[in-house]
């Protein structure tokens, strides 16, 4: 968002004097979309306005008509109109200028429900969702949040007031919701910008891998635990379980080394190595991700499991000295795989990052490591909805809501796979332009992952971001067969599953036994992310 709350007034105060309501009513279609104009409305928005919230990462489709930067990429795109170097939403109008009209009116509405706070006619209106709500933010007072993407406000909305609320939820009621909150004596900027921080600021995880196995008789890793990770939800280390360090989460690394050394008087293992487990443990916040590892020593590094750092009950760490001793809590994204990497992580946690780690972080970690990178541009993902479902209701492909895909997941899932998914999704898509540039390559975002089209042939792609290639196959082969069917054209259907990891000989029959019994052409694609390299199956 880079809200700037000390910036808000002098920045409204400049907008006016050169835009009101008397001058939109009579702007011309330069006047409006011209962003070589500095004193265009539509430049003011992009660029003229940074202080009271950005909205540059979602394309300028959001202006409904718009000269764009790259042309070509809009021509093939049978969702626009062209006349004289503008592209507009074809079903605002025929001709550039009855669109702009049309669009115009809109604008015009857009300005005028916040004089009389009509925020629930703002949502009827069908002008896309960030422009919409930046506009009525500008003309509000400043009586409505200077927050522009329903991710926030839904994300605020949850950490306030502990509720959550369905993706369709309309835009106004969220804003009413979360006002509630705001103190009498604060202004709606800071009070928007501090919970923005608090509650929907896109904040990247750490990696860590951590073992699964408990130490025999013998003091011999031997006993396997990641059965009793799973059914308890959970990641632990059972060293010093007659203590509970409930109060060290979050403390200094000095504290913490200091609490191991004066309650550890064994000689094996050393001192400094429980110090170094607990100094990472407590470390350890929501949203880290959790490469559970069965091997490390040896080159023998063989990862099990992925997971996500959860809070439960508002705590991530937990205290049982009768079950595993010292938890904490996740949500698995992957299990039931062997993922041999042969690195040498032989230590209980080990802390990787992609700077210092380089290869060995992305072997260890595979497509979650693109989290860290914070590769995707999530604002466009989620803000194109109303425009994105226009277009499907017209071509049948409205089904399967991308927000549900969030959040109704099973048990071995989170909204970090959706995250993956569509990291990996902006990543192919542009190695597929890349390969095949004159082709109509284009992701449909809420429906198909994917989807490449010749002058013959329709290759449509679906994304899964699991390390079994078994478990890719099986999970997205019937929305391939869906997509297949409900894709209205008479060129002939290639499908394609997209996993991270080759298949074994296993999993090569159960390819063939595909083939054989579909009448459609299929394959599957491993796609290796960071190195860009792709095979076929």
């Amino acid at each position: 968002m880079e809200l700037q709350p000390n910036q808000v007034d002098i920045k409204l105060a400049a907008f006016h004097n050169s835009w009101n309501l008397e001058r939109i009513q009579k702007m011309t279609l330069e006047e409006y979309a011209d962003l070589n104009d500095h004193d265009s409305l539509c430049y003011w928005l992009e660029y003229g306005t940074d202080e009271l919230g950005l909205i540059g990462g979602v394309s300028l489709h959001k202006f409904e008509i718009w000269k764009p930067k790259n042309p070509e990429k809009e021509l093939k795109d049978k969702r626009y109109s062209i006349q004289e170097g503008y592209f507009w939403n074809a079903k605002k109008g025929t001709t550039r200028d009855e669109a702009f009209n049309n669009i115009k009116e809109l604008i015009v509405q857009i300005v005028k429900h916040p004089t009389n706070l009509n925020w629930e006619a703002l949502d009827n209106i069908n002008y896309h969702a960030i422009a919409k709500w930046k506009l009525a933010f500008i003309f509000s007072n400043k009586s409505i949040l200077p927050i522009y993407s329903k991710r926030a406000l839904l994300a605020i909305a949850k950490g306030l007031g502990d509720k959550d609320f369905p993706y369709k939820t309309p835009i106004s009621v969220l804003q009413k919701f979360i006002i509630k909150f705001k103190p009498e004596e604060e202004e709606i900027e800071y009070f928007a910008g501090r919970n923005y921080v608090a509650y929907a600021e896109k904040k990247k995880p750490n990696f860590y891998i951590i073992g699964s196995k408990y130490g025999d008789e013998n003091g011999n890793d031997i006993i396997p635990k990641i059965g009793e990770f799973i059914d308890n939800n959970c990641v632990a280390v059972g060293f010093l379980d007659w203590l509970d360090f409930s109060l060290f989460m979050g403390a200094t690394e000095q504290d913490v080394m200091q609490f191991v050394f004066d309650n550890w008087k064994e000689e094996k293992p050393a001192v400094y190595k429980l110090q170094t487990i607990f100094r990472k443990l407590t470390k350890i916040k929501e949203g880290d991700i959790i490469a559970v590892k069965s091997h490390g020593a040896h080159n023998q590094l063989t990862i099990i499991a992925y997971a996500e750092v959860v809070k439960r009950d508002g705590k991530i760490y937990e205290y049982h000295p009768d079950l595993l001793g010292h938890h904490i809590n996740v949500q698995f994204l992957d299990a039931g795989f062997s993922k041999l990497v042969g690195l040498t992580y032989a230590e209980t946690i080990h802390e990787l990052n992609k700077k210092k780690d380089g290869d060995k972080f992305d072997k260890v970690f595979g497509w979650y490591s693109g989290i860290q990178n914070g590769s995707i541009e999530l604002e466009e993902y989620d803000e194109d909805e109303d425009f994105e479902n226009e277009y499907a209701e017209e071509t049948g492909f409205a089904y399967n809501e991308k927000s549900e895909e969030s959040f109704n997941r099973n048990a071995i899932s989170s909204v970090k796979v959706n995250l993956t998914h569509n990291i990996i999704q902006n990543s192919f898509i542009k190695f597929l332009k890349n390969n095949y540039p004159n082709e109509n390559v284009k992701g449909e975002r809420n429906r198909i992952d994917a989807l490449r089209e010749t002058a013959s042939e329709v290759h449509i792609y679906e994304i899964k971001p699991y390390e079994n290639v078994f478990t890719c196959i099986r999970e997205g082969i019937g929305q391939l067969l869906d997509y297949s069917h409900q894709y209205k054209t008479t060129k002939e259907i290639k499908i394609y599953i997209v996993g991270p990891n080759e298949p074994n000989q296993k999993d090569l029959k159960f390819i063939d036994a595909i083939r054989d019994n579909l009448k459609i052409p299929f394959c599957y694609i491993s796609y290796n992310h960071s190195s860009k390299i792709l095979n076929k199956f």
